[in-house]
């Protein structure tokens, strides 16, 4: 099992070099969010290894494959869209999703009572330019939205930054749950996996069964890597979702390298 996420690791970084040979270059902020996301990615499918073999903390490293799972997510819910308007629809409300975030932790701190002056005015400035920020992005999601006037949104997407909404026809309305994004996109058996990543949540949020022990034995050392192998296999499906244009040169690499098969749904997503 080891062996074969090694080699399957040694395909990811084949395909990320030709990817990055390819679109590193490309300029507009979806696509520098699109090519980060793939960068950073690549990172934690590594890390994965060395904290099992080095570290030895199983939790650590369940923990990095439910960061791996929501990654993936977004990159699907993204890219699977072949409206360009919609993506980036859905991108500025991302943003507008993380600014308003910001907004409110900052302000909060500014209300503390023992915070020092000196910080809230460094708050303050830094509230001025969310502010201003905020202002550029409402304006984007006006424009987007007159574009897209064959199009019913529904106004609580709007008014709470729901980059999750879900595309229902004509309508643009509700949001998708992670648990819900885990099984629209991973290639393997979508109601148990599904299952299997949601209750990683444990290791992230530091639920009691995750502080009963760290370490990592023959077991639980291949539990941890056969979620990652899953997940590996719905990068590469996603990769051909992102950059459909290299979906030929991927099934191919991965077909001579692995014997790796891409799910055949993924590969005409995307626009």
């Amino acid at each position: 099992m080891f062996e074969d996420y090694r080699r399957k690791l040694i395909a990811l970084d084949t395909i990320d070099q030709h990817l990055l040979d390819t679109y590193s270059n490309a300029t507009g902020e979806i696509n520098i969010m699109k090519w980060n996301l793939v960068k950073r990615l690549r990172s934690l499918f590594h890390a994965i290894l060395d904290i099992i073999e080095v570290n030895q903390d199983y939790n650590v490293a369940q923990t990095i494959n439910r960061m791996i799972a929501d990654r993936l997510s977004i990159i699907e819910l993204f890219f699977e869209e072949k409206n360009e308007l919609i993506v980036r629809l859905r991108f500025y409300l991302y943003v507008l999703d993380d600014l308003t975030t910001e907004k409110e932790i900052f302000q909060k701190a500014i209300d503390n009572k023992s915070s020092e002056e000196e910080d809230k005015k460094q708050l303050e400035a830094e509230i001025d330019k969310i502010n201003d920020d905020l202002s550029w992005y409402e304006g984007k999601v006006g424009t987007i939205k007159d574009q897209l006037s064959n199009y019913i949104i529904s106004d609580k997407v709007l008014e709470k930054h729901w980059w999750r909404f879900k595309v229902e026809g004509a309508e643009i309305k509700g949001k998708y749950s992670y648990a819900d994004l885990y099984q629209k996109f991973f290639s393997c058996d979508a109601n148990m996996f599904s299952t299997i990543i949601s209750s990683l949540s444990s290791n992230v949020h530091g639920l009691l069964s995750s502080n009963m022990g760290n370490s990592i034995s023959k077991t639980t050392a291949h539990a941890a890597i056969n979620v990652s192998r899953h997940l590996l296999a719905s990068y590469f499906d996603a990769m051909c979702t992102v950059y459909p244009d290299e979906r030929t040169f991927i099934i191919a690499f991965l077909k001579e390298r692995t014997q790796e098969t891409i799910n055949t749904d993924s590969i005409n997503r995307g626009f």
